[in-house]
Order: C-alpha cells, then structure tokens, then sequence
C-alpha cells in the first residue's frame, strides 16, 4: 500500500477504540478494503468504498435530527460518498449541510465516534456493494426542523433520545449503537 491517504485511514482505524464485537469486525474488513483497493474514496470502486456521516445533535435540548432516507425508508443519520475527498470528517461535515439546511453545525470531535460497515442493495445497475462509513457526532443549536434544499431530504425530525430508544426496531443497530456513544460520551 503506497497512498498516503489510505495509510492515514488505516492508522485511524488501528488507533479506534471499538465498543462492540460487530464494530471491532468492521474495522479489520476496512482496513484489509483500504489496503487492497488504491481506488477507495470513489464509487469507481464497486467492491466497497468509503463515506462519512453525522449525527446531528443540540446538546442544549438533547434533540437528535435524523432524516427519512428517500430510498431506504429509513431514519439514518446524514452522509454521502468521499468521492474523491480524502478527509471522511470533511464528507460527513459537508453532508450534514447540505442534507440539514443549518450552517451553525460544529464538530464535537475531528475523530469519528462510530465506524460501520453497511451493505447497500443492487440499485439502477450499480451493484451490490459496501459502504465504509467513518461516523461523526456533529453539533447544532438549532431547535426547530429546518428545510433544506429541494432536492436533499425533506422529512427531517428531532427526537429525544427516549423517542429513538422507543423506536429501535426500525433503526439499524449501528445507528443505536451510535446514538448510545454520543448520549453517554457527549451529551450527558
């Protein structure tokens, strides 16, 4: 492995301290992903590339921003493709503004809180892959529901953290899993 980009994610990841048994697997498949595949920050890499995320969170009124995911039908956490960008925490920063509308976000830690790997269906030709997604915990004081672009989510909503807990069978595990750091680390 000669990029020094890839070997800066692979001693991040080495360094990451994972919390649970599934995590501490991703990590390791990560890593061996970034050191086989030169191409990792693009979706040219069909076998998996990397993404970064953010959970959105006002810490002041303990309110979690999540968004109905058109395609997934799901509430996720805000993020996208590196694409190029070698930075995972300016991809999951620039996601959660253009996905959110806010522009007082601001980074709990330069350091990723979670680390998912996350298997996306076949879609429009594209086909099975994975997504390596380096998650953020990311800061607002926003307390009503903002609007963010036409063409970005528009079914956002603010929970509590008990409102989320109520409804963790229709989150996925990792999104609890991290949600659960950013209580007990961040918030509280």
């Amino acid at each position: 492995m000669q990029d020094k980009k890839r070997i800066q994610v692979v001693n991040l990841l080495k360094e990451f301290l994972t919390t649970d048994v599934q995590e501490k697997k991703d990590v390791q498949k990560i890593i061996e992903l970034v050191e086989a595949n030169e191409n990792i920050f693009v979706r040219d890499c069909l076998r998996a590339h990397l993404t970064g995320s953010a959970l959105v969170i006002n810490p002041e009124t303990k309110q979690i921003l999540l968004h109905n995911h058109k395609k997934l039908n799901k509430w996720l956490q805000f993020g996208g493709h590196a694409d190029g960008e070698t930075d995972l925490s300016v991809v999951a920063f620039k996601e959660a503004e253009e996905e959110t509308g806010l522009s007082d976000l601001y980074f709990y830690s330069a350091k990723p809180m979670d680390i998912e790997v996350q298997t996306i269906p076949e879609n429009k030709g594209a086909p099975e892959h994975l997504h390596l997604d380096f998650r953020y915990l990311i800061f607002t004081k926003a307390t009503e529901v903002p609007t963010p672009e036409e063409h970005e989510s528009q079914d956002l909503k603010f929970f509590s953290f008990e409102e989320v807990y109520k409804m963790s069978e229709k989150l996925d595990n990792a999104l609890i899993r991290l949600i659960k750091k950013a209580e007990k680390e961040a918030v509280i």
